[in-house]
């Protein structure tokens, strides 16, 4: 899809994602029993997690080039003490003004010993692809569809255009996943079998902010939400319309 106002959308993320990267950024002094789980991904990954200090490049990136979340990734805090998962949070997104669509795909893996082996699930959640064209639209279009349009190529011949593929999931939304994008990497432990297409989980979500939001409360619940406008009234744009903030609005009102 393409955002209407891409530059917002990305000081929006950005604004999050610096809340996440100091309030949420797994410590190692406060949470050493898990030191192992990520000497041993951080190993086997071959690349170091991102620092406060490279928010500044990130943000010029996505405005001006592309994430790659085998460049651009961090632990985050375990969602609870002493249970031995370690989250981790990497992110591809392309929001230039001038592209024709825009991308946002996040990756949250979990990390665990099991024994001595490296365990772990993993999801992204990413904003709506293609979408596949609805029977009434595509009724309306069906007569121009019947001859394959053509254009010239360089030598003359005449070749069918293709269209882009569609998808079936033109919403924001969350799905299982095997891999972590930008790395030769499979997830330790997820069998070969498991589906990476369904089931898919429609998010409640309209911007990539909104999108890093419903990361966050996947991982620490809707109290995260309460802890970010806290922390930071210039994020209520992004996280009260989210039910799940409102649901717990109501609650404690």
């Amino acid at each position: 899809m393409r955002y209407a106002d891409s530059r917002a959308e990305i000081a929006s993320f950005m604004q999050l994602l610096r809340w996440v990267a100091k309030a949420k950024a797994w410590d190692r002094q406060k949470d050493p029993e898990i030191g192992a789980v990520a000497d041993r991904v951080e190993k086997d990954l071959g690349a170091a997690p991102m620092s406060t200090s490279m928010l500044d490049s990130i943000e010029h990136r996505m405005r001006y080039e592309r994430l790659e979340s085998g460049r651009d990734w961090l632990f985050l805090a375990p969602p609870r003490k002493h249970d031995g998962w370690l989250p981790l949070l990497g992110y591809t997104c392309q929001l230039k003004d001038d592209s024709e669509h825009h991308e946002v795909r996040l990756r949250l893996a979990l990390f665990a010993m099991n024994g001595k082996d490296v365990v772990s699930t993993g999801f992204r959640f990413e904003a709506p692809e293609i979408p596949a064209k609805l029977p009434a639209e595509a009724g309306k279009k069906k007569a121009a569809q019947t001859t394959p349009k053509s254009k010239k190529n360089a030598k003359g011949a005449s070749s069918e255009v293709k269209s882009e593929k569609a998808s079936n999931h033109g919403f924001h939304h969350a799905q299982p996943t095997a891999t972590m994008e930008g790395f030769e990497y499979r997830l330790p432990g997820v069998p070969l079998w498991l589906s990476s297409r369904e089931p898919t989980f429609a998010l409640d979500a309209k911007t990539p902010a909104q999108l890093l939001a419903c990361v966050l409360v996947s991982i620490y619940g809707s109290e995260v939400l309460v802890s970010v406008l806290a922390d930071d009234r210039r994020l209520s744009h992004v996280v009260e319309p989210l039910e799940s903030y409102r649901s717990r609005a109501k609650k404690t009102a």
